[in-house]
């Protein structure tokens, strides 16, 4: 008796080497899958870096807290309940941050991109 797999679409003599056959096709699926992933996320990286470098010079060139006003316009959200503020610290994590009251200007952006 033949043994086919769905799987790797192939026969097989015995129930065993069906299974083990399965195992490593599902094994390099999931390798395939993460590294698909895993590209993605680098992917994102990089754009995330690219978008913030280009925010930053825009704040440059038109003033701290442009590129979220402006933007926040573009989406057609109403920038008036909004207060951006900038805190100096002496963290350069901190440096150049842009703070909005009630929701935060990036959970705005996220909810127009996802329209």
């Amino acid at each position: 008796m033949k043994f086919y797999s769905e799987l790797t679409e192939e026969m097989y003599d015995t129930i065993e080497a069906l299974q083990a056959a399965e195992k490593i096709s599902l094994k390099a699926e999931k390798e395939e899958d993460i590294n698909e992933i895993f590209d993605l996320v680098k992917e994102a990286s990089e754009l995330e870096k690219k978008i913030l470098k280009k925010m930053a010079d825009y704040d440059q060139k038109y003033g701290f807290g442009s590129v979220a006003t402006d933007l926040l316009k573009k989406a057609g959200v109403d920038n008036k309940k909004f207060t951006f503020s900038f805190s100096p610290t002496p963290s350069s994590i901190n440096r150049n941050r842009t703070t909005v009251e009630k929701d935060s200007f990036n959970d705005l952006l996220k909810d127009f991109l996802d329209k």
